[in-house]
C-alpha cells in the first residue's frame, strides 16, 4: 500500500549507510536502525538505491517488489511503500538517472520525514556518490576483519570531502568469541576513535531467520526474548538521535 504524504516537520536528518566492502551488513543495519527509530516515534523513510533492491525485500516479499515496483517503473520514483513496522521505504533500485535526478528523487521528501537512511550500493559507484551528495550525515558499518575495515579511512575522507557528518563507525555480525574479532575490534576502535561506537551487533540467527519469512527482525522477535543484535541496533538509533 502506498503511503501518503506525510506532513511536514523540520527538516530531514538524511544518513547515507556507506561501506564499498558487500557483505559487511549494510542492508541489515539500515532496516532495523529505521525500524528502531519508527519504534521511538520518529518518522522515517529507508531509501533502497541498490539495484538488487535487497533493502525493499527486507521489507516487502520479492513477488511484491518485483510486481508492484519493478514492474510499473516507468523512469520516474514512484510513492514510497508504507511498512507495518511504521517505516516508509522509497525504492529508487530500478530508477535510472545521474546523480542530481538521484538527489532530487531523495531530497523530494526532505522535511516531511525526520529521518532519511539511504543503503547504498557496495562500491563507490554514481549511485554511492549520489547517495553521499545527497546527504548530511555518514553511518559507517563494517566487520571486526582485516578487509572490512581497510577502507574506512577513504571512507572518512569522502565524508570530509562532501562535508558529511560521521554519525559514528560500528561493528557488524561481532563475535566476542573470536580473538580475532576481539583483536580487530580493538584497533579499529582505537584508530577510529573519534567515530567509533561502542555498541557491537553480534552475531545472530534472527536476521537470516526473520528474512526467510520476509519479516524484519523486530517483527520476528517481537514475541520472543529480548535479543543483543537488536538492543544494539535500537542503542545505535538512540545515538542517532542524540547526535
Amino acid at each position: 500500500m502506498r503511503t501518503k504524504q506525510p506532513a511536514a516537520v523540520s527538516s530531514s536528518k538524511i544518513i547515507a549507510v556507506v561501506n564499498n566492502k558487500g557483505g559487511v551488513g549494510k542492508t541489515t543495519a539500515t532496516v532495523h536502525i529505521g525500524c528502531a527509530l519508527a519504534s521511538l516515534g520518529k518518522r522515517v523513510l529507508c531509501v533502497d538505491m541498490d539495484t538488487q533492491a535487497n533493502l525493499a525485500q527486507n521489507f516487502f516479499s520479492r513477488k511484491f517488489v518485483n510486481s508492484s515496483i519493478k514492474a510499473v517503473q516507468n523512469g520516474t520514483p514512484l510513492p514510497p511503500e508504507h511498512h507495518s513496522s511504521g517505516v516508509d521505504v522509497l525504492t529508487l533500485s530500478f530508477f535510472e538517472a545521474n546523480e542530481e535526478g538521484y538527489k532530487q528523487a531523495i531530497h523530494a521528501f526532505a522535511g516531511q520525514y525526520e529521518y532519511i537512511l539511504i543503503d547504498s550500493p557496495p562500491s563507490l559507484e554514481n549511485r554511492t556518490i549520489s547517495a553521499l551528495k545527497s546527504s548530511s550525515y555518514i553511518l559507517i558499518p563494517t566487520e571486526a576483519e582485516q578487509f572490512a575495515f581497510s577502507g574506512i579511512s577513504n571512507l572518512l575522507q569522502l565524508a570530509a570531502t562532501y562535508n558529511l557528518q560521521v554519525l559514528g563507525v560500528f561493528i557488524n555480525k561481532y563475535d566476542p568469541k573470536k580473538q580475532v574479532h576481539k583483536a580487530f575490534r580493538s584497533f579499529i576502535a582505537d584508530q577510529f576513535s573519534q567515530f567509533f561506537l561502542h555498541d557491537s551487533i553480534p552475531t545472530s540467527t534472527v536476521f537470516p531467520n526473520a528474512q526467510a519469512e520476509n519479516k524484519t527482525g523486530f517483527e520476528f522477535y517481537s514475541l520472543k526474548k529480548p535479543n543483543a543484535a537488536l538492543e544494539a541496533y535500537q542503542a545505535i538509533a538512540k545515538s542517532i538521535i542524540e547526535a
